[in-house]
């Protein structure tokens, strides 16, 4: 090989690494389109281990040498769960959250991670979701990813405005509407950018984004929220 050839390819691998590490995560760039101010960042993934867990131990273990790639050096609390029909072991403290179940009829076990996460830009994003994916390397599986942004607005907002900055969230991330429900105390939609890889089938659509607004009586502030590719739990 040449030397002009050689140099040719370092440079596209150089091109191709800057890509991958340093292009911002599509679901920031999205969320800051909202104005609103964000607070909290939730990387989640989960998977079914090739292998059943069948002691405390061995889920201890697993869930030590995890944590110890996302948090080295941090302390956590080890919660068990048991009922009838699995057992498993938690481990948390305020930054990351981790649990292993197994169920004993299948016997099958499922590895969950949470990691809240301090971001100032779409890029430390996105290298926060390459690592955490990267987590399950070495367990050969491929996890399920999932990405969470809330913030606030510093006031109430009408629900034709709520609708607004829903809709401008989605149009800023080039995403297509499906579906979703508007009322004054709270707007969701749903929709599917081709700028994120993952989806869900939901029918014969394809989602990956959800946006959804709702007012903090308390505060009296409108929140914002976006995951993909849904938003877990109430909002």
């Amino acid at each position: 090989m040449n030397k002009r050839a050689l140099v040719f390819l370092s440079l596209l691998f150089l091109a191709a690494l800057i890509y991958k590490f340093l292009m911002p995560h599509p679901l920031y760039y999205a969320f800051a389109g909202s104005g609103a101010e964000l607070e909290e960042v939730k990387i989640q993934a989960w998977a079914k281990l090739k292998c059943p867990l069948t002691s405390e131990q061995e889920m201890k273990d697993l869930l030590t040498a995890l944590a110890g790639q996302v948090l080295p050096g941090d302390d956590f609390v080890y919660t068990t769960h048991h009922t009838e029909q699995k057992h498993g072991l938690a481990m948390e403290n305020t930054h990351l959250y981790a649990v292993v179940q197994t169920f004993k009829s299948p016997l099958e076990s499922y590895l969950l991670l949470t990691w809240k996460k301090e971001v100032d830009s779409g890029q430390e994003l996105a290298a926060g979701v390459h690592k955490m994916a990267n987590i399950f390397v070495p367990l050969e599986i491929r996890p399920e990813l999932s990405v969470f942004l809330k913030g606030s607005l510093d006031k109430r907002l009408a629900q034709q405005e709520q609708e607004q900055i829903a809709k401008q969230i989605l149009t800023r991330i080039g995403a297509r509407h499906l579906e979703g429900i508007s009322l004054p105390e709270m707007v969701s939609l749903t929709g599917y950018s081709p700028l994120i890889k993952d989806h869900l089938r939901i029918g014969r659509q394809k989602v990956n984004l959800n946006v959804a607004t709702t007012i903090d009586e308390i505060r009296n502030k409108t929140i914002v929220r976006l995951g993909t590719p849904l938003l877990d739990g109430e909002y």
